[in-house]
């Protein structure tokens, strides 16, 4: 489970009236095989209307691997610039940065594009549904825009 506040997230939209997002997700390797989206659940909400905060996080009924088991953590949010990957450029843009890759020690994707880690919004990483904008492209289902990243671990 992840639990991130506006406050803490400066960049992140929320809906409307909304300040709280907590993500509960099922770390089972044969859901997410599936199709991974069954395992994820987002639930937005308005933190006044939190009454009964839980001392300690609820036990799971079931454990399939230990290392699954998300242990209690306190995260202190930094805002890092980045930029797009290559596939979300201009293709003679993208040509230009990687003619400038070749000639240096640090690549435009380990320094500039997609910063690694867990991160709340940003650029989509290159291993992600947005990869070359291909058929495989996630898309709304009620409005057809395409998907945007709002949370990504690494």
């Amino acid at each position: 489970m992840a639990q991130l506040y506006a406050r803490d997230v400066p960049g992140l939209p929320f809906p409307e009236d909304t300040d709280l997002q907590q993500v509960l997700w099922c770390p089972f390797i044969d859901i997410e095989d599936q199709s991974g989206s069954e395992a994820v659940r987002l639930r937005w909400r308005r933190s006044v209307d939190v009454a009964d905060v839980l001392a300690a996080a609820p036990e799971p009924a079931y454990v399939g691997m230990e290392e699954l088991v998300p242990v209690p953590c306190v995260l202190h949010p930094e805002q890092v610039r980045e930029y797009p990957a290559a596939h979300d450029l201009d293709p003679a843009l993208a040509a230009r940065i990687n003619t400038w890759d070749e000639d240096r020690d640090t690549g435009y994707r380990g320094a500039l594009s997609v910063a690694p880690g867990w991160k709340a919004g940003g650029w989509a990483a290159p291993f992600t549904f947005r990869d070359s904008g291909g058929p495989d492209e996630l898309r709304c289902a009620r409005c057809s825009a395409v998907g945007e990243p709002l949370l990504t671990f690494v």
